[in-house]
């Protein structure tokens, strides 16, 4: 049961997240529940995280944040709407290449765009209005992902970033080429 004001009524206001394997995005398996809970609007924010992210599993996971008040009492009404983030190159990989911690700055970007999102009071005193960040974050309705089988891998409605930042994955990729290149040229 949901903690309530001294005197308060309960209600339908509780928010919830939760962390899932990556598969819960797009599985065949979860297609019913998925549709369900997207039709329910209770599909706040669904956010991929980065790879070994956790040491007892390498499987990719997600966060999901569900809530049964998407704008009934806050200042920005979010009903019918979805926020994806991709922090998959979100974090710094430690110990190698064994595991990934996300940084204060990650976190801090990652709750500061869901505040945003809501229109939580902390954003507001900051003046950081929402807005959708190419490569990082997109508000989406609820008809784009029924055009999209219900499908919630954030990869599909966020844009790619513009050109010229590129991605960690990408950045890696030149170097171990370079790498190469100075090889041949040292051989």
């Amino acid at each position: 049961m949901a903690a309530t004001r001294p005197g308060a009524k309960p209600g339908p206001y509780g928010t919830a997240g939760i962390v899932l394997a990556e598969g819960s995005l797009r599985a065949r398996s979860g297609d019913r529940i998925r549709r369900a809970m997207l039709e329910d609007d209770v599909v706040a924010c669904v956010v991929a995280l980065p790879p070994h992210l956790f040491r007892t599993t390498r499987i990719p996971s997600c966060l999901w944040i569900l809530t049964k008040n998407k704008g009934r009492r806050r200042p920005v009404d979010r009903r019918g709407e979805i926020l994806f983030v991709d922090a998959r190159e979100a974090g710094t990989l430690v110990g190698g290449r064994t595991e990934r911690v996300l940084t204060e700055t990650d976190i801090t970007r990652i709750a500061g765009t869901y505040h945003a999102w809501r229109g939580i009071l902390s954003a507001r005193a900051e003046r950081a209005p929402y807005r959708d960040e190419p490569g990082f974050c997109a508000s989406v309705g609820l008809e784009a992902v029924r055009r999209h089988k219900y499908e919630l891998t954030p990869s599909r409605y966020v844009s790619r970033a513009r050109a010229g930042f590129a991605t960690q994955d990408a950045r890696r990729g030149e170097l171990q080429a370079l790498t190469r290149n100075l090889d041949v040229l040292f051989d």
